[in-house]
């Protein structure tokens, strides 16, 4: 009998995923559970190991009361902004990446949470104006404003939080978590007015990531420095994969 090269069965596997997506449901953190569309084999890696966040998603999920805002910086497809908005009072997901965003709205769709889950689509940074996305789609690696290897470019606009803030765009948030692969320096930057002032988020969940930081002439503890300056107290560090996970609590 004719065997098929493991090649081509993972180009027919991308295709008739792509064609027919199926729904996935995880119970794991949530007792009603949160779907999510799969339609390729990455996708189907984040939604069954919960992008390999198990621990990091438990973490914050326990720190959202009903009548939170909750901002998540780098939602991708949407795994920690889905499961937050069943249970605060609402949910800006930030995606700038086309692909991703539609992945994103589709999953928020799924879950019947338009009026709770409020996606914002452009770059948080520490600038206002139209910046490069370097991407390889939905399928590939998460996006970043800086070029990692060989990658597809689109441009989109950037915003600071404090801005659209300022300007009514979006409330002020009680939690914020932050993973945009090595970007958090701009998007720090870009909140110090917030992260200072009387109504600074109590809670700061971010993933620092030292390799990329380096793109954008910065470091850890530059990114620790400014949480720290304003006031914020570390109470949990966890490094793997070249990546650091930290949760900061205001110190009232």
């Amino acid at each position: 009998m004719y065997k098929l090269s493991t090649r081509i069965t993972n180009i027919l596997f991308r295709l008739w995923k792509k064609k027919y997506p199926y729904i996935f449901s995880i119970k794991s953190h949530n007792v009603v559970g949160c779907d999510f569309e799969v339609s390729n084999s990455t996708e189907e890696w984040r939604v069954k190991s919960l992008d390999d966040e198990h621990e990091f998603l438990a973490k914050f999920l326990s720190e959202i009361s009903t009548n939170d805002i909750v901002y998540d910086i780098g939602t991708n497809i949407g795994i920690f902004s889905v499961h937050a908005a069943k249970k605060a009072n609402k949910v800006y997901s930030f995606e700038p990446d086309p692909g991703f965003r539609k992945r994103l709205i589709r999953n928020i769709d799924l879950n019947m949470l338009n009026d709770k889950d409020i996606v914002i689509e452009w770059a948080v940074s520490d600038t206002q104006g139209i910046v490069t996305l370097y991407s390889d789609g939905e399928s590939g690696s998460s996006p970043s404003l800086k070029k990692i290897g060989d990658r597809g470019e689109v441009e989109v606009k950037s915003n600071t939080i404090d801005d659209a803030i300022s300007n009514d765009e979006i409330r002020t948030p009680n939690v914020i978590k932050i993973d945009i692969e090595g970007a958090e320096i701009l998007a720090l930057r870009g909140m110090k007015k917030l992260l200072e002032s009387e109504e600074s988020p109590r809670l700061i969940f971010i993933e620092l990531h030292p390799v990329f930081l380096k793109d954008f002439d910065s470091t850890v503890d530059e990114c620790k420095s400014i949480i720290e300056k304003a006031g914020y107290i570390s109470e949990y560090s966890d490094v793997r994969d070249n990546q650091e996970h930290c949760i900061y609590r205001k110190n009232n």
